[in-house]
């Protein structure tokens, strides 16, 4: 596995990079929330002993990880619970849930983002 430093370094911040010259771009909007899913993978298993976990045990290692940062109560924990539901509409067309803010891939879009509700919403890019 790609150590989750080398991972922000190599992958994630040269696509954040690339999509902030293309704010409106799907594909690099795709691409950075694709990435910040994978980045939150990696940082689950840092340092932890991949050999010594079932696949069982690794996908819930995963889950749990996301799920608490979804839930942490931080300012930002609801951008990567929709971060995290877009990644996975995109990757998988359609969810499963019934539940999810972003059912299906369609739903993505990237728009610019001005006024009050920028502001309230510390939107940026």
């Amino acid at each position: 596995m790609i150590e989750a430093s080398i991972f922000r370094a190599k992958i994630l911040d040269p696509i954040i990079e690339d999509f902030y010259e293309h704010p409106n771009s799907l594909r690099y909007g795709t691409c950075v929330i694709w990435a910040l899913d994978a980045y939150a993978s990696h940082l689950a298993f840092a340092d932890r002993d991949l050999e010594a976990l079932s696949s069982r045990q690794r996908a819930k290692v995963e889950s749990e990880f996301k799920g608490s940062l979804e839930t942490s109560g931080s300012d930002f924990s609801w951008v990567f619970r929709l971060v995290r539901e877009a990644a996975n509409a995109t990757k998988h067309a359609v969810r499963i849930s019934n539940t999810s803010d972003i059912p299906y891939s369609s739903r993505v879009e990237t728009q610019q983002v001005d006024g009050a509700f920028a502001y309230f919403s510390q939107a940026r890019h």
